[in-house]
């Protein structure tokens, strides 16, 4: 019976030793920042002969277009808070205007110094020395955070609404019936959750 118990004893302070102590775990810090930076890069290029001035009977008309576009996206987030800013920069090859197309020397407010003076979907030139000045094109800039729900900015309000403000874009906000939803607008959108299958767009 005495070696049973001690066999028995001597198991039971084997795996207790075994077991992970358990502790009373500490309240979670806030959120740690983090930021993201996505986007895209791209090369375009083309060519075509006889076409760009509509008469087909001379065939003397001739064009070679590239354009370098860069586009990053920097996200800013804490949690569930967000602030967002997205740059664009479109260049062609050599000098379509009177100039490279940005600041100082253009004030003109055209890309190139005049209307049509570069071509559609850039913003300057990189002629030669390439150094371009002025042309940084704000695509998005908006902060997004929880208005109302739990942790939010009126927490007394239980169902989570989700704010963006600023330049955005449309995104999932329009639907097809809505023909200049295509791109981007300045402005506000809420996004609410009534139950999983229930939301809202205002």
């Amino acid at each position: 019976m005495r070696r049973c118990l001690v066999t028995a004893v001597l198991a039971f302070v084997i795996l207790a030793m075994l077991a992970p102590p358990a502790f009373a775990q500490a309240p979670a810090g806030p959120p740690a920042p983090k930021v993201t930076i996505t986007g895209t890069f791209d090369q375009i290029t083309s060519a075509g002969r006889n076409f760009y001035d509509g008469n087909f009977a001379r065939d003397n008309d001739r064009e070679w277009y590239a354009r370098t576009r860069f586009r990053p996206d920097f996200e800013f987030a804490v949690g569930r808070t967000k602030a967002v800013l997205a740059i664009e920069l479109d260049l062609m090859y050599g000098q379509g205007g009177s100039n490279d197309g940005g600041f100082p020397g253009n004030n003109s407010g055209q890309p190139g110094g005049f209307a049509g003076g570069t071509k559609s979907a850039t913003g300057g030139g990189l002629d030669i020395n390439t150094d371009v000045a002025g042309l940084f094109e704000i695509k998005w800039i908006y902060t997004e955070f929880d208005l109302t729900g739990k942790d939010s900015l009126l927490p007394f309000i239980p169902i989570l609404t989700v704010a963006r403000a600023g330049g955005q874009p449309f995104g999932t906000i329009a639907n097809y019936k809505v023909y200049y939803a295509n791109g981007d607008f300045a402005g506000l959108d809420l996004y609410s959750t009534f139950t999983p299958d229930i939301k809202n767009h205002l």
